[in-house]
This record gives structure tokens, sequence and C-alpha cells, in this order.
């Protein structure tokens, strides 16, 4: 599902304004840390703590290391 501007922190915001009048109360989130996942979730679950999933740190710096890497300590190893 793909949303405009402004539009997916509302829809995210919806869905867990749904789970929390449904008497959800999260003991922690983890999102892939889009900012408006983030804003929505503090707005919502404003105590509960939050952390970025695992698997997308991990493939970010991948790609931010290995895509150009400008030094030897960037490079994949036996380069």
């Amino acid at each position: 599902m793909a949303f405009g501007r402004g539009k997916r922190y509302e829809a995210v915001r919806e869905d867990l304004l749904q789970l929390k009048n449904q008497g959800y109360e999260p003991v922690s989130i983890v999102s892939r840390g889009h900012k408006a996942i983030l804003k929505a979730v503090n707005k919502v679950f404003s105590k509960v703590p939050q952390q970025c999933c695992l698997g997308h740190i991990i493939r970010q710096c991948t790609l931010w290391l290995t895509h150009r890497p400008k030094t030897e300590a960037e490079k994949p190893c036996g380069s």
C-alpha cells in the first residue's frame, strides 16, 4: 500500500489508535525507523520503548559501506 506525503503518518496513527482502543499496550515496539512510524508511535504510545529493526540497520550499513567504498576499510574482505 502506498501513501502520499503526510498520509503515511495518519494511516499508522489510526492503526495504532485502533490497537490501543482494543486494549493493546505493547511492552516495546520494533520498526524500520521511518519518520512517520516513529512520529505515530511517539504520539500514541509515548512511553513505550522503541528500537529500529536490526535487519534494516544491517542492510542500510551494508549499502553505505559497500556501495561506493572510499577507503580500504569499506571494501569487502578479500578485494
